[in-house]
């Protein structure tokens, strides 16, 4: 998917909106009677706070179990931030002897985020934000804690949750209670994303997928052009003359040895399109170092989950997208800020007699923060 396309469907979508919006506000006083309030940005749908099956799911006991699970989950988490943002700061402080395996970066449609990545990042947001929000409900709820409000809503097309718990319930319950609500919300995106890295484990391959042809160099047809490979987007590199393709860096060392030569290559390749394994021949003249392939940053899916078509493709970039965003967002509310659950969590457990302590501690880890984005940017 590329930039144009991109466009005309963000363009579809803002076009489904307005008459959504149009709609909506034709019809408020029904939809309200439902407990769906439209805006101009948002539809929200609210709930009922008793006697819902939210409620039903909070009193059971499993739910308990799994709320003092979170906590352990969400510790976990707090200390891994540390261990994550220190290791960025020291990557660039020590660069002979520690090297950073991640950095931050911001999501940033159109800049870091493009192309069809724009509509996985938002469905991967949307999934984490519901699953966050309303695993705090359910925890309140199971703490014995009301909530003045719950509910499921959509800012443009990205799904969203709220959960607003009972002020005065919340002030008079025991602590453990409060630590298990707030720990709730990391504890459920680890656990998502846990999950989407075992299932983009079970239905990816180890094959670099190609999404598109290149047509020429320098008014020079590629040799994958010239192949008719077109035909096959998109396809999955399973060999080159044999040796297996078990990763882009293998495909990329292939290539390049052969750089300033002129060589006949035999792909084999699974083509998503045809729904086929087949060889194809590519002659590629010394004065061309390219084959010609647009390479998809995310591996192939295993033929054997594509059999409703190519749009199998999309999987595991979507499922791989969960787990960044999920996990980047389990790390970042389980540190301890002052806008995070971790900070409530410590502020909580320090109190008000040390509320200086749990001040500094946050103050720390903001500046420990600041220190990782600048790292990352300089890397």
């Amino acid at each position: 998917m590329d930039a144009v396309d991109v466009v005309s469907y963000f363009g579809y979508i803002l076009t489904a909106w307005i008459i959504v919006m149009a709609v909506g506000m034709a019809k408020k006083d029904l939809l309200q009677k439902y407990g769906i309030e439209v805006g101009p940005l948002m539809i929200m749908w609210k709930r009922p706070t008793s006697g819902s099956k939210l409620e039903r799911i909070a009193k059971k006991r499993v739910v308990r179990i799994c709320a003092w699970i979170g906590v352990a989950l969400s510790i976990g988490a707090m200390v891994f931030a540390y261990y994550f943002l220190i290791n960025i700061v020291l990557s660039i402080l020590f660069p002979q002897t520690i090297r950073a395996q991640a950095r931050l970066i911001p999501l940033l449609p159109g800049l870091t985020v493009v192309g069809v990545h724009i509509f996985y990042s938002m469905i991967a947001i949307g999934i984490a934000i519901v699953v966050h929000e309303l695993s705090h409900a359910v925890v309140a709820l199971s703490e014995g804690i009301r909530l003045k409000s719950w509910g499921l809503a959509v800012a443009f097309i990205i799904p969203a949750a709220f959960v607003e718990p009972d002020e005065e319930d919340y002030k008079k319950a025991k602590l453990s209670s409060k630590v298990k609500l707030l720990a709730a919300g990391s504890a459920a995106n680890v656990i998502i994303g846990v999950l989407a890295l075992f299932l983009l484990q079970q239905v990816a391959s180890q094959y670099p997928l190609v999404i598109g042809i290149i047509h020429s160099v320098n008014n020079q047809p590629t040799p994958a052009y010239l192949a008719g490979l077109q035909k096959y987007v998109p396809f999955a590199i399973e060999s080159i003359n044999g040796t297996v393709v078990d990763g882009l860096a293998t495909l990329t060392s292939i290539i390049h040895a052969h750089a300033n030569e002129t060589v006949n290559f035999v792909l084999r390749i699974f083509s998503y399109n045809t729904m086929s394994q087949l060889d194809v021949v590519l002659h590629k003249p010394a004065n061309m170092s390219l084959l010609g392939v647009y390479i998809n940053p995310f591996p192939a899916p295993k033929p054997s989950l594509c059999a409703l078509g190519s749009a199998c493709i999309h999987i595991p970039g979507l499922l791989a997208w969960l787990v960044w965003i999920n996990m980047g967002l389990a790390l970042i509310n389980a540190a301890p800020l002052f806008i995070t659950d971790g900070g409530k969590i410590i502020s909580e457990i320090l109190g008000e007699k040390r509320k200086i302590i749990s001040y500094i501690i946050q103050g720390t880890t903001l500046a420990i923060l600041a220190l990782a984005f600048i790292a990352s940017i300089l890397m």
